[in-house]
């Protein structure tokens, strides 16, 4: 179908595309269940209030957040396209009254539809609101209408209603899996040694100390060296050892393997 957009927000704005979408396959497919073709146009999904009304609208309200204002002919119009007759077709009161009740039962299945897809506690249950109820609250709004305007129709979301709307629509976010925490982890330096071995002298012998002195560590040299991890013991032994360029670790036993 074509959609007809008619924007009361500034040029800029660009409301949710997803939510604008999802908003006519509920009402192309409530008119080609009861006109057999798509017969509503579909305005924008307002991120602001409808600053304008319809004039000697009928307003009805789905519970406290979902409001919509009825044109007067909405009906009588919705009545005579399914019935295939033209919008300039004489009718008298009879048939008024007849297309009327045909109308009002097609119109409350769309509100039913749309109240159920916005998440209302009860999608069916439309009451007349008072006069103005809709204008006191911040509304976002939206508008439905046919080629002659006759039918036409404005809703009213209250922000939580809309935001939940608007959130349900929206794709998934693909996030990419972590993986496991060695493989999060393996660029990340570390730093290597091997404890020798310590000793605890007192303040006095520690100013005595001279050169050629020697301090009896408590490490015995039969036993492997601790390798140390960032100062941390407990990953393993080692032995110092000489190799090309000065001394070299060399690992007995480690707990990563």
């Amino acid at each position: 179908m074509n959609a007809k957009v008619r924007s009361w927000l500034p040029p800029e704005t660009r409301p949710p595309r997803p939510a604008r979408v999802a908003l006519v396959e509920i009402v192309d497919g409530w008119a080609m269940e009861w006109v057999g073709r798509e017969a509503l146009l579909v305005g924008e999904l307002f991120a602001q209030p409808v600053r304008r009304s319809i004039s000697n609208t009928t307003q009805l309200r789905c519970g406290n957040e979902l409001f919509v204002d009825v044109s007067p002919e909405a009906a009588v119009a919705v009545g005579a396209q399914l019935l295939s007759l033209g919008h300039d077709h004489p009718f008298n009161d009879a048939d008024r009254l007849l297309l009327e009740k045909i109308g009002c039962d097609a119109l409350a299945d769309l509100y039913a539809r749309l109240g159920s897809r916005f998440g209302v506690a009860k999608p069916t249950n439309w009451v007349e609101a008072s006069p103005g109820e809709a204008a006191r609250a911040k509304m976002h709004s939206f508008e439905i209408c046919d080629d002659t305007r006759q039918l036409n129709l404005v809703f009213h979301l209250s922000p939580g209603l809309f935001a939940s709307f608007v959130r349900s629509t929206l794709p998934v976010p693909q996030h990419a899996p972590l993986g496991s925490g060695s493989a999060a982890l393996a660029d990340v330096r570390v730093a290597i040694g091997a404890s020798l071995g310590s000793c605890r002298i007192s303040a006095a012998e520690l100013s005595d100390l001279a050169t050629g002195d020697v301090l009896r560590l408590d490490q015995p040299l039969s036993v492997p060296l601790e390798l140390l991890v960032s100062d941390r013991t407990g990953a393993g032994t080692c032995a110092v050892i000489e190799a090309p360029g000065g001394l070299a670790l060399q690992i007995s036993k480690t707990q990563f393997r």
